[in-house]
């Protein structure tokens, strides 16, 4: 009674939540005595097992309220970190990876991957800035979902 299943696929947590450091929602969350548990890492419990120790429970659709456990996936904190739903909130651009070079007049793509930045260029257009990093990520990472 505590999951709203959508159209798309997501199964919504419309109880209790964590927010994050922003006061954004962030993750589902439910009690029993003084222990707090997380409705996603629950829900792959449920229908996959144990979580392995050396693994995160991450969310392929992006959506951290949703616990369909089709929507899940057990990965290491690198390819969680892959995985993310796009630009950071504070871009000029809103492509993830690319913004503005005023020295050049370009968009500057780049792509950090183990601790490493690696350049994607520069060019005259968003669009081609934003298929570089696209590309590049596609070469380096194994975990980027939103880039496939």
């Amino acid at each position: 009674d505590k999951v709203e299943k959508r159209a798309d696929g997501c199964w919504i947590w419309a109880g209790g939540t964590v927010k994050n450091s922003t006061g954004k929602l962030f993750y589902g969350k439910f009690h029993i005595g003084a222990h707090m548990y997380l409705v996603h890492r629950v829900s792959w419990h449920i229908f996959h097992g144990d979580i392995p120790d050396d693994l995160q429970v991450d969310h392929k659709c992006h959506n951290t309220l949703c616990v369909n456990p089709a929507h899940l996936q057990a990965v290491s904190n690198k390819e969680n970190t892959e995985n993310r739903a796009g630009a950071n909130e504070n871009t000029s651009s809103g492509v993830r990876g690319v913004y503005w070079h005023k020295p050049t007049g370009k968009w500057r793509g780049h792509v950090r991957h183990e601790g490493r930045q690696y350049s994607a260029g520069y060019h005259r257009s968003l669009a081609d800035a934003e298929a570089a990093v696209t590309k590049l990520r596609r070469e380096l990472f194994t975990n980027s979902l939103r880039d496939q």
